[in-house]
């Protein structure tokens, strides 16, 4: 909820409004109209949170497994709303997966949900891990560049990941919470590099939303992250002395 409201709620766990009415497996579009009253519904001021200390998820250290320090209540007052906690939950998954890894002793260990990635100490010989970075214009597996990685996440997404073609349009997953339809922007692929898998994922679809250079701008402001910004013509930014191999 504090970063729905720093980003102006371009990210927003109310989406679920939209959400639900799509379906990437079987590809259909919703009605328009159905959609349009959706939208009305989405606006993350309408969660209610009582007994969680503000920020916590944000302010934990890296790690470590509580997202929140006492049992919550969340009420949504618009009974329309609903939430869809898919921008994040990976990376709350991935950095609960790293503490509960630390907590087991476990000091050398990579662990990859897909677009997550997070590398726990170095290799057992002291190198750095290595990490892909999938190339948004060519099949699974195929990479663009890869990068060093050590007691950090290692978060990679864009709209090529889950989506479909009819009558002449790609509909990709990441939807613009104003419109709910998927986000018209300039980017093909961004990677953030961040203490926390959790804000890697906030960022990541965040950026897709601002697009190309307001994302850049964005996340240059940051000293605490690194990040690999590709747009949809092939140019590629890297952002707080990322360390790649451009391949």
């Amino acid at each position: 909820l504090d970063f729905c409201a720093a980003s102006g709620g371009l990210f927003d766990i109310t989406i679920g409004a939209a959400s639900s009415l799509w379906d990437f497996k079987q590809k259909v579009v919703p009605d328009a109209a159905a959609l349009a009253e959706a939208v009305k519904h989405i606006d993350y001021r309408l969660v209610e949170l009582t007994g969680a200390s503000p920020g916590a998820s944000l302010e934990k250290p890296p790690g470590t497994t509580s997202n929140i320090s006492s049992p919550a209540t969340l009420r949504l007052t618009d009974a329309a709303a609903a939430l869809d906690l898919g921008g994040i939950a990976k990376g709350a998954i991935a950095d609960d997966a790293v503490g509960l890894l630390r907590e087991a002793g476990v000091s050398n260990a990579l662990i990859n949900l897909g677009g997550n990635v997070c590398a726990l100490g170095s290799k057992p010989g002291g190198e750095p891990w290595s990490v892909g970075i999938q190339s948004p214009f060519a099949g699974r597996g195929t990479l663009l560049a890869t990068l060093p990685a050590c007691d950090i996440s290692v978060v990679t997404s864009g709209p090529y990941e889950r989506g479909f073609q009819t009558n002449g349009r790609f509909y990709h997953h990441i939807l613009d919470p104003k419109t709910g339809y998927p986000a018209e922007t300039d980017l093909a692929g961004v990677t953030i590099i961040s203490a926390s898998s959790t804000e890697g994922d906030l960022l990541s679809t965040t950026s897709f939303l601002l697009g190309y250079q307001a994302a850049f701008e964005m996340l240059s402001a940051r000293h605490d992250i690194q990040a690999v910004l590709v747009s949809t013509s092939g140019e590629v930014k890297l952002v707080g002395g990322a360390e790649v191999d451009l391949l």
